[in-house]
């Protein structure tokens, strides 16, 4: 069988472990309602598990595919400050560098996240979605990830 907890617990640690570098100001595996983060602990990061599939062929282990989410909150001047950063320009760097430690490339040249043998593979499973200031001052980003167990 497969130790869902240690698999999840190594995906988060993923970002928890580069949250000072990233400037990630709140890390948890509890997602919380943007509205309940206050700005000035943005950027915010949250995994949340989401799913799971189970491919059995009889006389073969079964082979899983657990699914998550990574949440990103940032907070933004609100439009019309001409100093202002777009959210984009807030959020942009912290997407790249959550993608890199999945090993997307260029980080890898390509080679999977497999967060040390645990796991076959981490990979992106589906559209990043972006409420780009559509919520005043913050914005919101959704990274779909697909974890394959061999």
């Amino acid at each position: 069988m497969i130790d869902r907890e240690a698999i999840y617990a190594a995906t988060f640690n993923l970002i928890d472990s580069q949250k000072a570098t990233l400037g990630i100001k709140t890390t948890s595996r509890h997602l919380q309602h943007i509205e309940d983060v206050d700005p000035t602990n943005m950027p915010a990061f949250f995994q949340v598990q989401v799913d799971e599939g189970v491919m059995q062929v009889p006389n073969v282990p079964p082979k899983f595919t657990l699914y998550a989410e990574w949440w990103l909150y940032v907070a933004h001047p609100l439009p019309g400050d001409q100093n202002a950063q777009a959210p984009s320009q807030i959020f942009n760097p912290l997407v790249d560098a959550m993608q890199q430690a999945i090993g997307m490339p260029p980080a890898s040249g390509g080679a999977p996240q497999t967060l040390d043998g645990l796991v076959h593979a981490i990979m992106m499973n589906g559209k990043v979605k972006y409420a780009d200031g559509s919520l005043g001052d913050r914005s919101i980003v959704m990274l779909p990830l697909a974890i394959i167990v061999a």
